[in-house]
This record gives structure tokens, C-alpha cells and sequence, in this order.
């Protein structure tokens, strides 16, 4: 692995340290994050030149830190075990190390070609080939915890494809295999506004009714913003907030139910958003992601753009793996900060265009780029 990709693992994050610690830091705090983004876009590039230079030294790229305060890491090396607590890396002398799953910020899993090629093609847009290849790896004669990690994947896939049914049953799947490792980040709820049709409304209200909690949240999730629907999911969804929940730790399940109310449609003033924002400071890291997006878009209703902005960033700094999160985050970014400055916007679109060359969203924004 050449020192040029090393050594960009502390730098960016070095530089990220500064800007992590909450919304509203001006244009400042978004010509960082800008910054940072193109960063991780050559990074990858760097490391794909690697990969192609010396296959047979392909390694595993970890990225960690040990708390919230600390500048992000990066290790490289051989995954050899994920659990629910931590993850396990064999180093290429042959020594191996465990990382809590508490500390950890990505995970690459670059020494694993069938799994290398679906992140990459789910990383460039290509969720129908990524969903393909994540498939393909299920199948395999893989260890476990390899089959989980794919499995996970193709529910991202089939969540920004729109196959809820699909992903909702290899979700619920994955919880019935392993219990203690919920993956609340793939769960397949909505942070859009998605079209609800008469048998997905059927299955909504189906689903409603289930006793498996991830069935009525994400049938809650699909049906909020559906009027026929609409009263019904957010009694579901308040069934999921603790009456007295003071002082007590928030869960993943019912930080997905608050930033879902989130979606409705209200008159929020500047208060209510920083109330919520405080709110968000209280979710589980793995929650955070959709929940960004969505402030984001309330911050931006609200006049804020800059807030905005950097909220929507913030989705492709924190969460590189969450690929259709981060394409909807950095879109709204590019439209966001066109308005303010040119040059960010420009940054952030070619990124944008670079990570995701064949998604719809970037059909726009390469042309108004020229790219």
C-alpha cells in the first residue's frame, strides 16, 4: 500500500476534527467538508491504482476512532471477523487486533473481489449491478459473518431500487440469523417521499399490524406522508417514543420513529429545528445518517442553506457507506451551495458526478458542469 494513501487517512480527518462538532459553522466549515469530500474521492482512486499495481497485496481499509474527540485512523490489513461488538483485522505480519464496533467510523473490504466489485459498482450509482454482485457473494462459500456483510448491502440496494417487500424480508432475515446485530443503518425506511400505490398501500397497512417491530416501522416509514395511511403509521411510530424517556439512552429503533415524525409536514420555527438538532445529538452514531438528510431539507425550508448544507455534507463525510444516502445528501448539497458559492457547489457536484457517474441525479448537474 503506498505511503500517499496512508498518509491521507489522518490528514483528511485531521482536518475533519475541526468541523465535526455540530451544524453552523459558516462557509468555513463547508470549504472544509468540500475539501474533504474531494479528498476521499482521489483516496479511493489511489487505492484502486494500488490494487491494480499489486493485486496480491490487496488489504482491507479500516477507519477508526477511539472517541467522537480524537482525529480519525486508518489501518490496513485482512478482515477476518465482524460481530456485533467488534471487528476483528489480521495485519500483514500475521498478527491480529480488535477494534470495538463503537470506535469504528467505514470498513473497505477490498480483499474480497466479488465483495470489492458490488461496493464499488453500489459506490458508483450502479445499485442493480451491486445488487447483483451482493447477491453473488451470499451464495458463495464465504464465512458467516462475509454472507451477513453482503446481505446487508443488498438491502441498501433494494432500499434505494424500491423493492420494500425484497428488502424488507432479507432485513428481517438477517435480525432472525443474528439478534444482537440489528443493522439499524440498512434498515429499509424512507426519507423521501415515496409513490405509494395500491398494493404497496395493502401491504403498508399489513405490515402496520405485524408483531415484528421492524415490519410496522418501516410499513410506518412507507406510508407516513400517504394520506389514507398517514394517522395510522404515526400512532405506530409514536408507540416506539417512551412516554418518560429522560436521561435514559435513546435506541436505535426509536430514534428512526422521532426523525421519521420529522418528514411531516409542519410550520417549525429556528427554535424547533435547534431542538431538534439537539435531539439528534442523542441518537445512536448508526442512526444519524437519514436523519440528516431530512434536517437538512428543514434547515433549507427554513432559510438556513449554509446549516443546510453542512448537514447534507456531513452524510457523505460520516457515512461513506451508505451510498444512497450519500447521493441524495450530496445532490441536495450541490443545489444547496449553488446558491451561495460557485466554487463549492462546483466541488461538490464533481464529486458528486465522480462517485456516482450513472445515477439520474447526475444527469443535471454534468451538464450545468460540463463534465
Amino acid at each position: 500500500m503506498s505511503r500517499r494513501s496512508f498518509s491521507w487517512g489522518t490528514s483528511l480527518f485531521l482536518k475533519w476534527q475541526t468541523v465535526a462538532s455540530g451544524f453552523g459553522g459558516g462557509l468555513f466549515v463547508l470549504v472544509l467538508i468540500a475539501i474533504c469530500v474531494v479528498d476521499l474521492f482521489r483516496a479511493r482512486a489511489s487505492l484502486a491504482q494500488d490494487a491494480a499495481i499489486a493485486p496480491e497485496q490487496v488489504l482491507d481499509r479500516i477507519q477508526y476512532r477511539n472517541s467522537p474527540q480524537d482525529a480519525v485512523r486508518t489501518i490496513y490489513g485482512i478482515v477476518v471477523d465482524v460481530q456485533a461488538k467488534h471487528i476483528e483485522v489480521q495485519n500483514p505480519a500475521g498478527g491480529s487486533r480488535r477494534l470495538p464496533r463503537a470506535e469504528i467510523v467505514s470498513v473497505q473490504l477490498l480483499n474480497q473481489a466479488l465483495l470489492a466489485k458490488a461496493d464499488q459498482a453500489a459506490a458508483a450509482g450502479k445499485f442493480v449491478e451491486a445488487r447483483q454482485g451482493f447477491e453473488s457473494v451470499v451464495r458463495t462459500n464465504v464465512p458467516h459473518w462475509m454472507k451477513r456483510y453482503a446481505a446487508a448491502r443488498h438491502v441498501q440496494c433494494l432500499r434505494v431500487l424500491e423493492q420494500w417487500r425484497l428488502a424488507l424480508s432479507v432485513y428481517v432475515n438477517l435480525v432472525k440469523d443474528d439478534p444482537e446485530q440489528t443493522l439499524i443503518e440498512v434498515l429499509p425506511v424512507v426519507w423521501t417521499s415515496p409513490k405509494v400505490d395500491a398494493l404497496l398501500e395493502d401491504q403498508i397497512n399489513a405490515w402496520l399490524k405485524s408483531e415484528i417491530e421492524s415490519e410496522r416501522l418501516v410499513g410506518a416509514s412507507l406510508g407516513l406522508l400517504h394520506p389514507p395511511t398517514s394517522a395510522s403509521c404515526q400512532t405506530v411510530l409514536n408507540g416506539f417514543i417512551p412516554a418518560n424517556d429522560e436521561g435514559k439512552e435513546m435506541s436505535a429503533m426509536e430514534a428512526i420513529a422521532r426523525a421519521q415524525l420529522w418528514r411531516l409536514p409542519q410550520n417549525r420555527s429556528l427554535d424547533d429545528l435547534q431542538s431538534m438538532h439537539s435531539e439528534l445529538e442523542r441518537f445512536p452514531q448508526d442512526a444519524k445518517a437519514g436523519p440528516l438528510l431530512v434536517l437538512g431539507k428543514l434547515w433549507k425550508g427554513a432559510g438556513k442553506p449554509e446549516v443546510a448544507a453542512d448537514a447534507f455534507l456531513q452524510i457523505a463525510a460520516l457515512y461513506p457507506e451508505q451510498h444512497d444516502l450519500v447521493l441524495l445528501g450530496l445532490e441536495a448539497a450541490y443545489y444547496t451551495l449553488r446558491d451561495l458559492d460557485q466554487n463549492e457547489a462546483k466541488r461538490v457536484g464533481q464529486w458528486l458526478v465522480h462517485r456516482h457517474p450513472t445515477a439520474a441525479q447526475t444527469v443535471d448537474i454534468r451538464k450545468e458542469l460540463g463534465l
